[in-house]
């Protein structure tokens, strides 16, 4: 993977784990610290920081991401991610910004391949400034369940947000989910049109099952089913299977495409989690892939490793791994990654450790 794509990709993955609608904790995060290793080696370059700052009134927070330019031999921006939250500390807004020279969007009109005139953007290299991309809304109902998500992009030359997607959340009496729908908007006729439906069925037997049927919209006026999911759960309610199927056109039925098997501790963490393929020919399941978990006295996850099939060899094969390390064994401090074995010389070709530092919340005194 490019380097910068796979630095972005755990950024993102990073703000997903640590963005919490609630700002009110203990310890709140003020920076991250992305390392990648020299392959094969033990030395380590700083490749990517990411900074936060809390606002108190609105509710926000800030994250900002920069990365190490080779060119300039120097820091710059990259990204940026502002969240909003309502009195109750749901997550109502996320706004991605990038980093951008500036560009004056009407400097220079060319022709397309259709010999129309277009305008397009040159870049001036002296003026450089946050230049929004995406943005999130979300809203609830009095029961704190999540009924729409609006996302839209940025028209950086009409200079406002257009609708990109629309998802509603339907719930039963019990705060089940049980419909999920999708809808594109068409900014020729500006409206929403549908897209994908999602159906969820629940079983209260001696399975605990679940299932859930996706549906495609044909353009007109019929749902078609395109995709099944079906969850068998435990007496916890934990996932101990989940099968995917696809729809058939040609048998008219359901067939088989995933499988995964989930095994549970007596503390009920997860500790492994093995995953098959459907051979739909010798009609028989495939075992494919298989991730293996260990925690700490605190049921904290600490080391995650995953596998693949490789059925030369009849055995299993590493892929990647990560450690977590904690403070006082419960706040995470970093995250180890490794990806990639070279099974010829015995390492992982990529390394990254991602670090977090964190700054104490303390409370106003009342002067007496």
């Amino acid at each position: 993977m490019n380097t910068s794509l796979q630095l972005k990709t755990i950024f993102l993955v990073i703000l997903t784990l640590l963005q919490s609608p609630n700002i009110k904790g203990q310890n709140r995060i003020d920076s991250i610290l992305t390392y990648k290793y020299l392959t094969g080696t033990s030395i380590k370059n700083l490749t990517q920081k990411s900074f936060y700052k809390y606002i108190k009134n609105p509710k926000s927070e800030e994250a900002i991401s920069l990365i190490w330019n080779e060119a300039d031999n120097g820091w710059q921006n990259d990204q940026k991610i502002i969240s909003k939250f309502d009195v109750r500390n749901n997550k109502i807004e996320v706004i991605s910004q990038l980093w951008y020279k500036h560009a004056n969007p009407w400097n220079k009109t060319i022709q397309d391949f259709l010999g129309d005139d277009v305008k397009i953007p040159i870049e001036n290299s002296n003026s450089k400034s946050w230049d929004n991309h995406l943005k999130t809304k979300y809203s609830y109902d009095s029961k704190i369940n999540l009924i729409e998500k609006l996302e839209q992009h940025w028209d950086l030359i009409n200079q406002k947000w257009e609708n990109s997607f629309k998802y509603s959340y339907l719930y039963n009496v019990e705060n089940n989910i049980i419909e999920f729908l999708i809808q594109t908007w068409n900014e020729n006729e500006n409206i929403w049109e549908l897209s994908t439906k999602d159906n969820y069925y629940y079983n209260i037997d001696e399975k605990n099952s679940q299932s859930i049927i996706v549906k495609m919209f044909d353009g007109s006026s019929l749902w078609e089913n395109n995709s099944k999911a079906v969850t068998i759960k435990d007496k916890n309610n934990q996932s101990v299977e989940h099968t995917n199927l696809f729809w058939n056109n040609d048998l008219n039925d359901w067939e088989n495409y995933e499988r995964t098997n989930f095994i549970y501790d007596s503390r009920n963490n997860l500790i492994e989690r093995i995953m098959y393929s459907w051979d739909k020919y010798l009609e028989l399941w495939n075992i494919k892939e298989k991730s293996i978990y260990d925690y700490n006295s605190k049921n904290k996850l600490i080391n995650e490793e995953n596998f693949v099939w490789v059925e030369k060899s009849n055995n299993w094969l590493i892929n990647s791994k990560n450690k977590y390390n904690y403070l006082n064994l419960s706040l995470l401090s970093s995250i180890e990654n490794y990806s990639d074995w070279d099974e010829k010389d015995g390492y992982f070709t990529n390394r990254y450790e991602i670090e977090y530092k964190y700054s104490k919340l303390t409370k106003n005194k009342t002067k007496k």
